[in-house]
């Protein structure tokens, strides 16, 4: 999936690599498929090894399940009778086997062996060696790529995220700053979103980090760092979310909202992370004495009225 994470060279020169890798395993084993090595070995390609690894499993899962069923009906029924029904039933049983997300995979499979010319079960056993190879090639271009390249890979992604939230930020210290306007209001409900997804998905990839290369105690303190700036951008994102939706209906709270908006994208930008919780406390203190102050105020109009 592709995402501002993502950088396009990155993914093509992984991608081809693994490609032409898979391409010489299959010729140089005398295996016909030679489609699908190249397929999956692209489909695999991804920033981490682990992440690409699972996604190979889901492949082969996929295409036994699918070549399977598709043998055994093919047996005893016509070609239309065992189309309908291995379809219906290897999409029923991945989702029954909990690997519903690689069901079009397992239904491809029953197209392929049932459809190509030529002897159904020679041509499962080459689909699944392609496969196979098309997995192991990703995995190594993956575990190659990514393993001399990770820290500049992470710190890359940390900075987009980092950006994107401060970008957020300033257009939401606009829009408290402004006031609500009429016609507005969808557009102040999806502010925060593109980083709340965005930070989801960085989140994953370092976990699968984590679980890739966790043998080593000095990139597993490495990911445990970024994992901690993943969070705490993703709790000012939050924190944004809090002021915009808190103060934007305010007059007398918006100005400080705004505010404390900019402050925390300058700080962002800046990259002084220990200036952003000072912020968020500043911010508090000042809500707390302007409420005590309207409360007061209150108080004294009661009592002058009384």
């Amino acid at each position: 999936m592709s995402t501002p994470l993502s950088h396009p060279l990155y993914i093509a020169a992984k991608a081809a690599i693994a490609a032409l890798v898979a391409l010489s395993l299959v010729e140089a084993g005398g295996i016909e498929d030679r489609l699908s090595a190249c397929f999956v070995a692209v489909v695999c390609t991804s920033p981490t090894v682990y992440s690409g690894f699972r996604r190979g499993l889901g492949q082969l899962l996929g295409s036994t399940i699918g070549g399977s069923i598709t043998l055994l009906l093919a047996f005893w029924a016509p070609r239309s009778v065992t189309l309908v029904a291995a379809l219906f039933i290897t999409i029923w049983v991945s989702f029954l086997l909990r690997v519903g997300s690689d069901y079009v995979v397992a239904a491809f499979t029953v197209l392929y062996v049932l459809l190509i010319p030529g002897d159904a079960t020679h041509t499962l056993e080459h689909r699944l060696a392609s496969v196979a190879i098309g997995v192991l090639s990703a995995t190594v271009v993956n575990l190659v790529v990514s393993f001399a390249r990770r820290r500049r890979v992470f710190a890359r992604r940390l900075d987009i995220a980092r950006l994107l939230v401060a970008s957020e930020l300033e257009r939401a210290a606009t829009v408290l700053e402004q006031g609500p306007r009429p016609g507005e209001e969808q557009a102040r409900g999806q502010l925060f979103e593109a980083p709340f997804r965005l930070l989801r998905v960085l989140s994953d990839e370092l976990n699968d980090a984590a679980r890739e290369l966790g043998a080593s105690a000095r990139w597993r303190a490495q990911v445990q760092g970024a994992c901690r700036a993943t969070q705490q951008l993703l709790a000012v994102s939050h924190y944004g979310k809090d002021l915009l939706l808190s103060f934007e209906d305010s007059p007398r709270a918006r100005p400080l909202s705004a505010a404390a908006a900019s402050e925390l994208a300058e700080a962002l930008r800046q990259q002084r992370p220990a200036r952003l919780g000072e912020i968020q406390d500043e911010v508090g203190a000042r809500s707390l004495r302007a409420a005590a102050d309207a409360w007061t105020r209150a108080l004294d109009g009661l009592r002058d009225f009384a």
